[in-house]
């Protein structure tokens, strides 16, 4: 007799087998192209990104993906980045602060430093991080977003601020800054022998409640002109401190909305 009908539980039990196999082949085919598809839809999302965005190793700190980006800004082919580590994007003065960022368990999430492109060319980027796992290995994502304009702007501002603070010191005159309402904001100047108060005395209270009356609505008329033409002011008047009579003119120009 054949086998098929001396034992056919064995014959129905291959077939079974033959079955769940390719089924089991069928969804791993399955899973495979779903897998496929969406590592396709990740390196699509990835090199649109219009800033860098580098894969760096926890551990060794090594490069180990970029999109396409990176490569028209910086200047690196993949093979050179896979080579170097984020230290190697840093000018010497700033190779200290990268490390001790790098170096942390948990990096920060965002930290502003300058780099060097392959040409050399100075950049300051904003770099914001995430911690991923690639290929079981512990890994930072992270985005370099170019601040090189704002950086220039906040020194040129920074700078601006320099030269007009040593511009004021240099001056003999008295300052003060007055609100619309007379109120005293600031004050400046190295002549406080001069003073009709004592700034701790003065400032944040009125013209009104400092000087007499005649003078505080000269100033009030004053502010209120200056406001509203955008022109200096400027009047004469007579100041008496312990018996002495003094005479000083006053320029109000406006400093501010």
């Amino acid at each position: 007799q054949g086998l098929d009908e001396r034992h056919p539980q064995l014959l129905l039990r291959l077939d079974e087998l033959r079955r769940g196999l390719l089924h089991d082949a069928e969804r791993r085919r399955e899973a495979e192209s779903a897998l496929q598809q969406s590592e396709a839809k990740y390196r699509a999302l990835f090199h649109r990104i219009a800033d860098p965005v580098v894969v760096f190793d926890k551990l060794t700190h090594r490069f180990l993906d970029c999109n396409e980006s990176m490569f028209g800004i910086y200047g690196f082919s993949l093979d050179e980045l896979r080579s170097m580590t984020l230290l190697d994007l840093a000018p010497p003065e700033e190779m200290d602060k990268v490390a001790r960022s790098i170096d942390l368990h948990d990096m920060p999430e965002s930290i502003a430093c300058a780099h060097l492109t392959r040409r050399g060319r100075r950049r300051w980027v904003e770099i914001q991080s995430r911690e991923i796992e690639l290929q079981g290995r512990p890994a930072w994502i992270s985005v370099l977003h170019d601040i090189t304009e704002r950086k220039r702007a906040e020194d040129a501002l920074r700078g601006s601020e320099m030269r007009h603070r040593a511009l004021l010191d240099a001056m003999p005159d008295m300052m003060f800054r007055l609100d619309s309402r007379g109120v005293y904001l600031d004050f400046k100047g190295d002549r406080s022998k001069l003073l009709y108060a004592d700034p701790a005395q003065f400032l944040g209270r009125s013209v009104q409640e400092i000087l007499p009356p005649d003078q505080a609505q000269r100033i009030l008329a004053d502010i209120g002109s200056t406001l509203a033409t955008g022109l200096s002011q400027v009047f004469d008047y007579e100041m008496g401190k312990a018996g002495q009579i003094t005479h000083r003119e006053v320029r109000f120009t406006k400093c501010a909305e």
